[in-house]
């Protein structure tokens, strides 16, 4: 893996924390991307899908809707 595509990693890992946090809950998906450390929607797109398979917006509407239930799912995908 390289250094950029590990940093993405921990990123993404971080916006996945706390995407259900109080004080997140009036950001938008690319607020939370800047929030994560990303400089830029589209690199924070490309490297969500790269690193889960699914887009940050698909996310949020999965685990949004039942986070316990498909966090997990959402867990397994990312470490695979």
């Amino acid at each position: 893996m390289h250094f950029q595509d590990y940093i993405n990693l921990k990123r993404i890992e971080y916006f996945k924390e706390k995407i259900n946090d109080i004080d997140w809950k009036d950001l938008s998906l690319e607020g939370m991307a800047w929030a994560s450390g990303f400089k830029s929607r589209t690199t924070c797109f490309r490297a969500f899908i790269k690193h889960t398979g699914k887009s940050p917006s698909e996310y949020f509407r999965v685990i949004r809707i039942n986070p316990e239930k498909n966090n997990s799912y959402f867990l397994k995908q990312s470490t695979s």
